[in-house]
């Protein structure tokens, strides 16, 4: 991975889990969580999650196989906390991964889709099918919640970009509005 190996364009879990992150993430996880992180990159919030006892086990999606291959080498005697898959978010695999995650996560993939050359389409269509999958991916729960670019009926996603950028949130609205509308959802 070599020079961007444990560096992030934006911050970290610790930074993550100060303040409203962290009231908003630890409700939803436990040292028995399954966490599904999307546009994983080398963040080292998974390990710093696994670490802190917020979940047992995390699988760390990204598109680029050659940073999966180098992520799964780096942490292949912590195979039973970690798992790597070289997949697009748009295209995860909803039946294999059935109500198998607590929580499913996005640290900055949307920011980065955004501001690449597929820019808005792409973000749309990555969100869309990430939306649809949310609710097949995550395990059902007795309780019911979400922010604002949260679409699982089941339980809680969340996305810290919705707390500080009004754009995203704008983008999020307009993207989930028939999807809210189709469910009876109300979009927060």
């Amino acid at each position: 991975m070599g020079a961007a190996e444990g560096r992030s364009w934006c911050d970290g879990f610790c930074a993550v889990s100060d303040q409203k992150g962290k009231e908003t993430l630890t409700p939803w996880l436990s040292a028995e969580s399954e966490v599904l992180m999307l546009g994983c990159g080398t963040s080292l919030i998974p390990e710093q999650m696994v670490s802190e006892g917020l979940a047992s086990s995390i699988v760390c999606v990204d598109q680029c196989a050659e940073l999966i291959e180098a992520l799964s080498e780096k942490y292949k005697d912590k195979e039973e906390a970690f798992h790597f898959e070289a997949l697009d978010a748009a295209q995860l695999p909803v039946t294999d991964w059935a109500e198998r995650f607590d929580v499913v996560m996005d640290k900055a993939m949307l920011d980065a889709i955004l501001s690449g050359r597929q820019g808005r389409p792409k973000a749309e269509e990555v969100l869309k099918a990430a939306l649809v999958a949310h609710s097949a991916l995550l395990r059902p729960r007795d309780i019911s919640g979400y922010m604002a670019a949260d679409v699982s009926s089941r339980t809680g996603c969340t996305t810290g970009l919705c707390q500080t950028l009004p754009a995203y949130v704008n983008l999020c609205r307009m993207l989930l509005s028939p999807f809210f509308a189709q469910r009876q959802l109300a979009v927060t």
